[in-house]
C-alpha cells in the first residue's frame, strides 16, 4: 500500500513480509522525475550524493517559526583529506574495551554503542557475516560468527546480564575519555 520497496533491513530487525516482490533495480519513476518509495538504484545514488556533499560542508538545522533553516559549520568537513588539507583518520575493528588510546590524543570518537537488550545486531549481522567472511580477505573476519563472549550487550542465553553490560561501557567510556582530556574546547554559535 506504502508503494515502496525497501532493503531487507530497512529496520533493526529481521521481519518476515506476508508480500515478497522483486524491486525494480533501477527505481520506478512516478512521472515527476523522482522515484516511487525509497528502493531502486537512482534513488541510493541519490542519497550517496547527498551524503558526500555533507562530508564536505556539514550543517546542522535550526528550526525556525516551523522552517528548517541550514546553518553550515564552517571550516569543518568529514573524511580525511580536502583541499590540500589532510587529517589522520583512524578505524578499528575490535572491541572498544580493549582500545589503546593516549591522553589528550584524539578530537572526536565515533561509535555505535550497543543497546543491551533491544536489538541483537550481531546476531542480526550473522545473517550477512558468511558471505561477507568469503568475499573479505581481512583479519576482523577471520571468525565463524560475530559472537563474542565479551560483547555488550543483555543476552539471557549468554548469561550476560545488566552487570556486564554497564561494567563494559563504563571501561569504554573512561578509556576513551582519557583521549579527549585537555582538548581545547570549541564553541559553536548560530547566527541570530
Amino acid at each position: 500500500m506504502a508503494l515502496k520497496s525497501l532493503d531487507i533491513f530497512s529496520v533493526h530487525g529481521f521481519p518476515v513480509g506476508l508480500v515478497q516482490c522483486e524491486s525494480n533495480l533501477l527505481g520506478i519513476a512516478n512521472g515527476g522525475g523522482v522515484n516511487v518509495g525509497s528502493g531502486g538504484w537512482t534513488n541510493i545514488i541519490d542519497k550517496y550524493y547527498k551524503a558526500k556533499a555533507y562530508c564536505d560542508a556539514p550543517f546542522e538545522i535550526r528550526h525556525e517559526q516551523g522552517r528548517k533553516i541550514r546553518v553550515p559549520i564552517s571550516d569543518e568537513w568529514i573524511g580525511d583529506k580536502r583541499n590540500g588539507s589532510r587529517r589522520r583518520v583512524l578505524l578499528y575493528s575490535q572491541s572498544s574495551t580493549e582500545a589503546d588510546v593516549q591522553p589528550a590524543s584524539v578530537d572526536a570518537v565515533f561509535t555505535d554503542p550497543p543497546y543491551y537488550g533491544n536489538v541483537q545486531y550481531a546476531e542480526l549481522m550473522d545473517f550477512c557475516y558468511v558471505w561477507l567472511r568469503k568475499l573479505i580477505d581481512d583479519p576482523a573476519f577471520k571468525h565463524h560468527t560475530t559472537r563474542d563472549k565479551q560483547e555488550l550487550t543483555g543476552n539471557v542465553n549468554m548469561e550476560r546480564g545488566l552487570d556486564h553490560f554497564t561494567e563494559g561501557l563504563s571501561t569504554v567510556f573512561q578509556k576513551i575519555g582519557k583521549g579527549l582530556e585537555a582538548r581545547p574546547s570549541f564553541s559553536f554559535h548560530l547566527p541570530s
